[in-house]
């Protein structure tokens, strides 16, 4: 895949989820001229782009939908449910379209008969020009009327106020307007959003003739906002022609003309209110665009020196590179200094691919084993001082290497956020309960294996929030709730840990439900689900083939999908709790380490075997005399902090022999679903950072140990999933 093609799969997935957010928002109520403004950006921009490769289909798709959000940009259609999904369809196929040129370089044979349907489906949607907005076919006349520094003007209005309605208004007052009480000047005076005024003087005829009471001017005018014949002029409509404009029919016809006036856009960005960060991609939107153009009249040469030259103006986000390829055509683009130098007090963005990435976190973890290696040797050559010096330097420098390597391979929760409004958008709709998601703390970071594990478990969670937690619209309406159910998304970062919130407005959890379920699936007797306190009640929901649906669905059901969560929570040692309120909500909460790949643990010793436990599944480690154990229910209890603890042996758990019993027992102090439990192990270690290996071959579906460390010594530790085995 060439150079090109690649940039080009990087950006067109980018826009496509970009104009999939926005439509969501339109489909959602949200701003209607930012959401419509983005969304046309974003199909423009792809539009122009895919003319640069064999992508004929996907750039005619992109046409007719471009035209249908042209209309809807002058309302001439609406921004109704089946708009919004017939344009998601559009960028799905798109979106499928790039995976396949990726793949193969070009679309398959059957790209023209998709394309012909996916057209046929948007001229179906195209509205009717009213007479208060005319065609654009019926524009010729009126931009007759403007000059170029006019059309700069209104491409200027376009570029300073995304979003809004440029309207081309030709007044022509009656002859005897005056008489009719009409005063054409205090009416464009007071016309609201005016940008723009050219005055014109009609036919006078001679001056013996001349009527000093008869109106002969003309006025042309450029007016930012809704229609003005619907304000002051609503009386005078008449008298007017008024159309919607647009930068596409803003551009002279013919490739040279449009190379030149995109020049002269681009000469515009190096005037002052253009943030620094917008620069670049403006430049390269500009570019694209003016190559395509050239391309299309068969000049390739020069489309490619313009594409080029919008690189490298790109990248120095300085505009005169581009501008002087624009009006030198077939001129070679002289390299300028600002193109190598950096600019100042900007940060520059690098794109690496991620085995690299990876390559270097296991350089890192490999460094790791070198560095521990180096210590075990220094405590074994007690004496030996250059050597321990030489270890707490390499120490202190691989800590530094391993969290700057970690800080890389960081990657947004919001890059798995973002997969989910489409699928609340769509699972609403089929099942008839109106709901919006809400997306928080999108910027907060983990290492991408973590980000990564999350898709499962919040596809699970936000699946159920909508079909078991959010009520139907007319419960919503009878309990005093807006119709539009509210899911949450939200991420944070909080000791250390990564935290995932979703939560939802609905019903609340039932617990005397989830209790019945409970003993109807043979899970738990009468008596023992009477007993449970409300916090255990409800981490029933995770228990195997418990379900508290009233009935099975193609969505959800079946009891697995919250045992699902947990299982793989837990599997990357993480842990999951619920609040919930009855009528107003529910959140669950998933706790995760923030890196996978290095973990600080504790070395503990069990039957003259040393394991690792991660310190975070430890809330506390202690020495507990033999006298204060007590034996209930076949249980070993103990008291701690007014807390009655059970108390399990590591060694027991773990089939391994018992050694004999000292006067003080050793205890690990865990929480497990809210419940605080002690594991008895033979003597606590040192903590060390190490490593992570995940188990594999035969040993990959053991569930009692996280992954294996190499020690300095050479020797291979089990690390323990600690919760897995006391659970």
């Amino acid at each position: 895949m060439n150079s090109l093609l690649d940039q080009f799969m990087i950006e067109g997935r980018a826009l496509v989820e970009e104009a999939s957010d926005a439509l969501l928002s339109l489909g959602q109520g949200g701003d209607d001229k930012t959401a419509v403004a983005a969304i046309f950006r974003a199909f423009h921009t792809l539009k122009g782009s895919s003319g640069l490769f064999d992508a004929r289909a996907m750039t005619r798709v992109l046409h007719e939908a471009e035209e249908l959000l042209a209309q809807l940009d002058a309302r001439a259609v609406t921004a109704d449910p089946a708009l919004v999904n017939l344009l998601l369809a559009c960028l799905d196929q798109v979106g499928a379209w790039l995976d396949l040129l990726e793949r193969d370089g070009t679309l398959p044979a059957s790209a023209d008969a998709t394309a012909d349907g996916l057209v046929r489906q948007i001229g179906g949607r195209q509205g009717v020009e009213t007479d208060a907005i005319p065609a654009l076919a019926d524009l010729d006349g009126l931009l007759d009327l403007m000059d170029g520094d006019q059309r700069l003007a209104a491409l200027a209005l376009h570029r300073d106020k995304p979003g809004s309605m440029i309207h081309l208004v030709s007044y022509t007052p009656l002859p005897g307007c005056f008489f009719n009480g009409d005063d054409p000047l205090a009416l464009l005076r007071d016309l609201p959003g005016l940008a723009g005024l050219h005055v014109g003087l009609g036919e006078v005829g001679p001056l013996d003739g001349f009527d000093p009471f008869t109106c002969a001017l003309s006025f042309t005018a450029l007016v930012v906002g809704d229609d003005p014949r619907q304000g002051a002029f609503r009386l005078a409509g008449d008298q007017m022609r008024v159309a919607v404009l647009t930068p596409s029919v803003l551009e002279p016809k013919g490739a040279v003309a449009a190379a030149t006036l995109l020049a002269e856009q681009v000469a515009m960005l190096g005037i002052g209110g253009v943030p620094a960060a917008e620069m670049a991609g403006r430049i390269a939107a500009a570019a694209t665009v003016a190559a395509n153009v050239l391309l299309y009249q068969g000049r390739e040469d020069e489309a490619g020196k313009v594409a080029a030259a919008g690189r490298a103006a790109a990248a120095a986000r300085d505009p005169a590179p581009l501008l002087y390829a624009l009006t030198h055509p077939g001129t070679a683009v002289e390299p300028t200094p600002a193109l190598s130098a950096s600019m100042p007090g900007q940060s520059r963005l690098l794109r690496v691919a991620e085995d690299r990435i990876d390559r270097l976190v296991r350089l890192s973890g490999q460094l790791g084993l070198v560095k521990n290696r180096l210590g075990w040797l220094a405590r074994e050559r007690g004496e030996d001082r250059e050597l321990h010096q030489l270890g707490s330097s390499l120490e202190r420098l691989t800590r530094e290497l391993e969290a700057a390597v970690l800080h890389i391979s960081m990657m947004p929760v919001g890059d798995v956020f973002q997969r989910f409004p489409r699928l609340v958008h769509d699972l609403s709709a089929r099942l008839g309960k109106p709901a919006r998601l809400v997306l928080e703390g999108t910027r907060t970071e983990a290492e991408k294996a973590v980000v990564e594990l999350l898709s499962e478990p919040l596809l699970h969670l936000v699946r159920n929030a909508l079909d078991h937690g959010v009520e139907g619209t007319a419960a919503r309406v009878a309990a005093g709730k807006p119709e539009t159910a509210t899911i949450t998304l939200r991420a944070l970062q909080q000791s250390g840990r990564l935290l995932i919130e979703v939560a939802d407005d609905g019903r609340g959890i039932d617990t005397q439900a989830v209790r019945h379920r409970a003993v109807t699936r043979g899970l738990l007797g009468e008596a023992d689900a009477a007993s449970l306190s409300e916090g255990d009640a409800l981490l029933l929901i995770f228990a195997p083939g418990l379900s508290t649906a009233p009935s099975l669905s193609e969505v959800s059901g079946r009891g697995v999908g919250m045992d699902a969560v947990r299982a793989s929570v837990e599997k990357a040692g993480g842990g999951v709790a619920v609040r919930s309120v009855p009528g107003q909500g529910t959140t669950v909460t998933l706790s995760l380490p923030l890196s996978l790949s290095s973990l600080r643990l504790l070395t503990v010793e069990v039957s003259e075997q040393q394991l690792g436990v991660p310190m975070d599944m430890v809330a506390e480690s202690i020495r507990l005399p033999r006298d204060r154990i007590s034996r209930m229910r076949d249980r070993d209890m103990f008291s701690w902090r007014d807390r009655i603890v059970p108390l399990v042996s590591l060694a027991e758990l773990l089939d391994l022999p018992i050694p004999p019993a000292g006067p003080d027992a050793r205890v690990l102090l865990m929480e497990i679903d809210g419940n605080m439990v002690g594991v008895e192990v033979d003597g606590v270690g040192q903590r060390m950072d190490a490593v992570l290996r995940p188990m594999d071959g035969m040993l990959a579906g053991l569930s009692c140990y996280l992954g294996t460390v190499l020690l300095g010594d050479g020797t291979v530790m089990l690390v323990l999933d600690l919760r897995g085995i006391v659970r």
